[in-house]
């Protein structure tokens, strides 16, 4: 999700990054097999009722049109309906398409439902969508940090977000999620690869020296001690780094 930002248009892109997210959630929690399949089945078609205008949202700078904006708010129903259209017979699947965009306070869209009323699986792609939402570059705006974009969610929670699920989803991605370049108090920057023993503390590759020099091979870094402890989170421009997947994830991760 936050390395692979150039690969395919941000509409496709965002739902199956969403998706992937979901699932991570959802396979922490212990949903059965068969309901993730309509969590993914619903986190990759929740835009579909507005595939047709999403890229030109996408590139929009301006302030919507008043067409446009119904449209937004009328995705949700006009997705059920396509979706029903072609078939479509998961009631689970097509609430969770339908309940996407409301929120824990009543805030959201389209029927403005709360709490209780809204599936616990669709909250789970609400906030999986609004994470990468946050975390992907657009035309008129630049991507926010993940931890930046963690702590916002933490904030928001118990108003449009459920905190039970907010806190979770925190604890699963952790502060700093892997793929986000962080500058190390060593002065090496790096990526992170993977979870560490707490949410701030992630195992981190070494990517450049101390001194700006790129590493000849990444370098595996603890950050629970206090010389590896992350200093900060960059984004991409400020790490300025180019490297191969491969090298930090193995093979899986050749692209």
């Amino acid at each position: 999700v936050l390395l692979n930002q150039q690969t395919a248009d941000y509409p496709g892109r965002h739902c199956v990054d969403t998706t992937l997210v979901s699932l991570m959630i959802a396979q922490s929690i212990n949903i059965p097999a068969e309901e993730k399949i309509s969590l993914a089945a619903a986190a990759l078609t929740m835009n579909v009722g507005m595939a047709l205008i999403q890229t030109q949202l996408h590139r929009r700078q301006g302030k919507l049109s008043d067409e446009e904006f119904l449209q937004v708010r009328k995705h949700p129903e006009e997705g059920v309906r396509m979706l029903e259209a072609a078939g479509v017979k998961d009631a689970d699947w097509l609430a969770y398409v339908l309940a996407h965009h409301e929120a824990e306070d009543g805030s959201g869209y389209p029927f403005g439902k709360t709490g209780g009323d809204i599936p616990r699986n669709a909250k789970i792609i609400a906030l999986a969508d609004r994470y990468c939402a946050c975390v992907s570059a657009r035309d008129y705006r630049k991507s926010l940090l993940p931890n930046v974009t963690l702590r916002e969610i933490f904030l928001e929670r118990g108003k449009g977000i459920d905190p039970v699920l907010a806190a979770h989803f925190i604890k699963v991605l952790g502060i700093y999620p892997p793929g986000t370049f962080v500058r190390l108090n060593s002065g090496e920057i790096g990526v992170v690869s993977r979870k560490g023993g707490s949410a701030d503390t992630p195992i981190v590759h070494a990517l450049v020296g101390p001194r700006g020099a790129p590493l000849a091979t990444p370098i595996k870094r603890d950050t629970t001690g206090e010389m590896y402890a992350i200093r900060e989170a960059l984004s991409e421009e400020q790490a300025n780094i180019r490297f191969n997947m491969s090298q930090v994830w193995g093979n899986e991760a050749r692209l």
